[in-house]
């Protein structure tokens, strides 16, 4: 097996570039004070769930890293391994394994926050209402509404020019050559593939909103404890969205690279040639496809490289 083939298969043109930048940023003196997580005063116990969820969530970020490079493995591995199954068959979940990781991995995050809480040891009269926006970065929530929304249009995109296979499912781009044949690109992203990608991201985002909401509405230990505790909170909710943002961000990527070399494919005949309807947009598919894989995978990396705490001061 030749190492360029090697590199093409296991994507590593996405993954090295991906994990050198998250490593690098991970040590920077702008990552390092917004992902501290600190965890007790002196003199206080360590009572607060915050190091386990951040530890979760961080666990969680690799293990979708690695869910994202799967089908890559796949397709390696001997027979008796995958049970027999093939790699090229229609898999609802092929766009939605990462989505459904994140949620799952945020909805524990959030049980945690919501279960693991102690009692508090003075009351704390609130300074006004604590919600999801309350710890969360200031621009935070409007990269994660735009990748939801982008995703959705993207699917409702392609969707609509998808044609449906022998079993009725919409998982083909034909080539339409006006005449008595055509060609069609398998495995495209259409309804069949889009439209559960579609209710996880959903679900994503729902996840991330329960979140970030059990984490702004807990009880505070003390009056002198509300310091350190806001910081740990706003560290936590920084990578929440980071976490959420970098998943629907790769898996809004893979959809337009997939999209990407349908659009590419053509159909040959003597002295003919046919292209796709969406021949033009297939350098634009295809690289920012790349790029927004890039993107998200760098950030969830970043978020399973940054589980920073310590105990914080009076």
């Amino acid at each position: 097996m030749s190492p360029l083939f090697l590199i093409l298969m296991l994507d590593l043109v996405t993954f090295v570039p991906a994990a050198v930048l998250a490593l690098w940023l991970s040590f920077t003196p702008w990552v390092r004070s917004r992902v501290h997580i600190p965890t007790a005063t002196p003199g206080l116990p360590r009572s607060r769930p915050d190091a386990l969820a951040s530890l979760t969530l961080g666990m969680a970020a690799l293990l979708a890293a690695l869910v994202a490079f799967v089908p890559f493995i796949e397709g390696m591995l001997p027979d008796w391994l995958t049970l027999n199954s093939d790699p090229f068959d229609f898999r609802w979940h092929d766009f939605s394994r990462e989505l459904i990781v994140g949620s799952l991995a945020l909805i524990v995050v959030a049980l945690i926050l919501t279960l693991f809480r102690s009692t508090p040891r003075a009351a704390v009269p609130p300074s006004g209402p604590r919600g999801l926006r309350t710890y969360a970065p200031g621009r935070g929530l409007a990269p994660l509404a735009a990748a939801l929304a982008a995703l959705l249009l993207l699917t409702v995109f392609a969707g609509s020019i998808s044609s449906a296979d022998e079993d009725g499912r919409h998982t083909l781009f034909v080539i339409e050559t006006g005449g008595q044949f055509s060609a069609a690109s398998g495995r495209f992203y259409g309804w069949a593939y889009g439209v559960p990608a579609a209710i996880a991201a959903v679900a994503l985002v729902a996840a991330t909103v329960f979140a970030l909401h059990a984490n702004a509405t807990r009880t505070f230990l003390e009056p002198q404890s509300v310091e350190w505790e806001s910081r740990a909170r706003r560290a936590l909710a920084t990578r929440i969205l980071w976490f959420s943002i970098g998943i629907l961000v790769f898996v809004l990527g893979s959809c337009a690279l997939r999209m990407g070399g349908a659009a590419g494919a053509q159909l040959s005949a003597p002295d003919y040639s046919w292209g796709t309807s969406m021949a033009a947009f297939e350098p634009v598919l295809t690289w920012g496809g790349r790029l927004l894989r890039g993107v998200g995978l760098t950030l969830l990396l970043l978020v399973g490289f940054t589980h920073r705490t310590g105990r914080g001061r009076r």
